[in-house]
């Protein structure tokens, strides 16, 4: 197992520099206002993903009654399809009417949310399938280098005075992955003999808010510094946040191969030994950014253009934040898998509700490093929350404070 985690690492680590790349191009070229833009876009974008998909990515991923596969993927689809209408139709209107976006690139927009919960359940089916590679190369790499090619071709021919160009970017680098993917997938599931297909099968709806609320903790930052902050400092704040989310592909990477070995895992040393290989793996990914950030992070963000180096101290506190969510080990993981997903739900919405309330009251004595400092005490909440449960329920401490008992 180590060494395909090593291989989707490696994969993870080439689409982590290619995003920063593609970030990089968003940051460089484009006006301040455009990227603040672009950031708040796709915030909304995340979450109405989630919105689409109800649930089922999470279903598909740990579902094992092969008998009624095919009717679980059937559903998924019937369900995508009703639920992707109406967040179209929310998206437009969001756009529009509180982002002042143009009607005609909200039209465009919108359909990125649907498009990110299809691969979402794509990458669900080939996890499930044990396909990750497929899943790293396809959904991931591919498509990353295709919104790289998109957008310079973009700028070279249409120059960067408006956002529509990246929205037509991320709607073609999407649309030729679903192609691609889907291709791949009706072959495979021509073969599967899981059922006739004909019962429907409802979402699990605790693993859906889960998703949902987690998807909107990643996010709330950048929602709230769109209503409350400058463009700039949300653009400040969009660069170091682009730049962590790039770092963190390939802890993302290890905590999915992980998955379906702790599904199946019934022996404890074998859990923890599967528990450790993550952990360390996702300690060293954290600690070597933690380290980049805080050493050459100005240099960095320099490459993004003058007017960012000043996010540098935001920079390091997130670096820091992922630390904190790093040492805590596979908290998310066990809790949403071994069927304590009520309790990780109220411990997430908890640390969420603390977010939204401290922010509000005290916004107007905030600077940039204030918003993130509150993250980090509600990543922390959570985080120990969970632990703290697991521990009493199972007698399992995944994270690395084991080492001191």
């Amino acid at each position: 197992m180590f060494k395909k985690v090593a291989n989707l690492s490696f994969i993870a680590g080439i689409t982590s520099i290619l995003n920063f790349f593609l970030n990089f191009i968003l940051a460089r070229f484009y006006p301040v206002e455009i990227f603040a833009k672009y950031g708040s876009i796709f915030a909304i974008v995340n979450i109405a993903a989630i919105l689409t998909t109800v649930g089922y990515e999470s279903l598909i991923l740990r579902f094992t009654d092969e008998s009624s596969f095919v009717g679980l993927l059937r559903s998924s689809l019937i369900s995508f399809f009703l639920a992707s209408t109406l967040v179209f139709v929310s998206s437009v209107f969001v756009f529009v009417y509180y982002y002042n976006v143009d009607f005609y690139e909200s039209l465009i927009w919108s359909t990125l949310g649907p498009f990110l919960g299809i691969s979402a359940l794509r990458v669900s089916y080939y996890v499930n399938s044990n396909l990750q590679y497929r899943a790293q190369l396809l959904e991931k790499l591919l498509k990353t280098i295709l919104c790289v090619f998109f957008i310079s071709v973009n700028l070279y021919f249409f120059g960067s005075e408006s956002s529509l160009g990246i929205s037509l970017s991320f709607f073609c680098a999407n649309i030729l992955v679903l192609f691609i993917s889907s291709f791949f997938i009706g072959k495979r599931i021509s073969k599967t003999t899981g059922g006739d297909g004909t019962d429907f099968i409802w979402p699990n709806w605790a693993l859906f808010f889960i998703a949902l609320v987690v998807v909107l903790q990643a996010n709330l930052d950048v929602l709230l510094l769109s209503k409350l902050e400058s463009e700039i400092n949300l653009a400040l704040f969009l660069v170091a946040q682009k730049l962590a989310i790039a770092s963190n592909i390939v802890i993302l990477t290890v905590n999915t191969v992980l998955v379906p070995y702790v599904l199946k895992s019934n022996v404890e040393s074998e859990i923890k030994k599967n528990l450790n290989i993550g952990l360390y793996i996702s300690i060293f990914a954290s600690l070597v950014f933690l380290s980049t950030c805080f050493l050459f992070g100005r240099n960095i963000l320099t490459l993004f253009g003058p007017e960012y180096v000043e996010a540098d101290n935001v920079l390091n506190f997130i670096a820091l934040n992922m630390l904190i969510s790093v040492i805590f080990g596979q908290t998310f993981t066990l809790m949403k898998t071994w069927g304590y997903e009520k309790y990780l739900l109220l411990f997430i919405t908890i640390s969420i509700l603390l977010k939204i309330s401290i922010t509000i009251i005290f916004h107007e004595y905030f600077s940039l490093i204030h918003y993130v400092i509150v993250s980090i005490f509600c990543t922390f909440l959570w985080n120990l929350l969970c632990l703290i449960y697991l521990k009493v329920k199972t007698g399992i401490n995944p994270s690395i404070f084991r080492m001191w008992n």
